[in-house]
Parts: structure tokens; C-alpha cells; sequence
């Protein structure tokens, strides 16, 4: 979840990286086997996001923030390429830093697109084409 599901879920506000911390034990003792927590909505320079593993091991993925309006859809591909990089083989650390890598080129490639009139658009999912099975039919 971002911080606003994750609030909602636990009925508080989520407004620091200890809070993601503490707010990713509490997910986990509800019964996930392992919690992502998204920073992007935290009011910092940089972007964190916590991983609390089934095993009880936290990491902190930190980066720069990128200056866009262009956001709709992180979380939707970031979980997405997660679950893409796991079927891979990934392991869920390994995933998490994978898919992160992928959401972060996204929002850079579309970072100065403007789409639409109202509201945040959408980041750049097509920055990187791949030749697939299809298109060599």
C-alpha cells in the first residue's frame, strides 16, 4: 500500500519513514507474510519505501524524487512488475528494486509529457520497448 491505504487500513495517519516502519510490523501482524510500503507521498526530497520481509528483515529503498505531475499508476505498476519479476524467479527483495527500477525510468521518460487538462497523468510505461514472440510472427 502507499501511505494513505496503509493509514486506512490501520485507522491512523502515516506521515514519517518510522511510520512506515512501525505501520509495515502492524500489516504484518494482521497476517501478510511480508509488507511493501510506498513513500512517494511522503513530503521529503527523497522517496522511501519500506520492505518488511516474512522473516522479519526490513529494507529501505531510498531515491531521489522525480520532478513530474506525470504519477497516475505508480502503484499499479509497481506492484505489477513486482509480481512480473517474481514469476521470473526474482527474489522478493530482488523484485522490489527490479520493479522500482522500472516504475523510477517510467516517470523519467514521461516526466515532461502532458496529458490531458485535469489532474496527475500517467507515467510512460512504453520508455523501453522490447521485441516480444508476437512481433516476430
Amino acid at each position: 500500500p502507499n501511505l494513505d491505504e496503509a493509514g486506512m487500513l490501520l485507522g491512523r495517519k502515516l506521515e514519517t519513514v518510522a511510520d512506515m516502519q512501525q505501520a509495515a510490523r502492524a500489516l504484518q501482524a494482521m497476517g501478510a507474510r511480508a509488507v511493501l510500503i510506498k513513500g512517494g507521498h511522503l513530503a521529503e526530497a527523497e522517496v522511501v519505501d519500506v520492505l518488511l520481509q516474512e522473516d522479519g528483515t526490513e529494507l529501505l529503498f531510498r531515491d531521489t524524487r522525480i520532478a513530474t505531475t506525470n504519477t497516475h499508476g505508480t502503484g499499479c505498476t509497481l506492484s505489477s512488475a513486482m509480481a512480473c519479476y517474481l514469476a521470473l524467479g526474482e527474489e522478493l527483495p530482488d523484485a522490489v528494486r527490479m520493479a522500482r527500477e522500472f516504475v523510477r525510468k517510467a516517470l523519467e521518460a514521461g516526466a515532461n509529457v502532458r496529458t490531458g487538462t485535469v489532474g496527475n497523468g500517467p507515467l510512460n510505461h512504453g520508455f523501453a520497448p522490447r521485441v516480444t514472440r508476437m512481433d516476430r510472427l
